[in-house]
């Protein structure tokens, strides 16, 4: 969603602050960072559904590997 100050920005046009275009193009990458983050959430809990371990959280390597992982970013 825009930000108020976003929304101005685009409906002025070219302001002091930069074209609109680059606010449009800075809120799509963040848009694709949030659907990036969404789909690995996603995928982990169908993972979780689908584990065949009785506690995925504390027995399975999957579920593991995929917190060391983002533990490490």
């Amino acid at each position: 969603m825009l930000s108020l100050d976003e929304i101005t920005i685009v409906l002025a046009g070219r302001t002091e602050t930069g074209h609109w275009r680059e606010t449009v193009h800075g809120r799509l990458e963040a848009i694709d960072e949030q659907i990036d983050r969404l789909a690995r959430a996603r995928a982990c809990l169908v993972h979780y559904l689908d584990c065949p371990r009785t506690h995925p959280a504390e027995d399975c390597p999957v579920v593991h590997r995929e917190v060391d992982t983002y533990l490490e970013a």
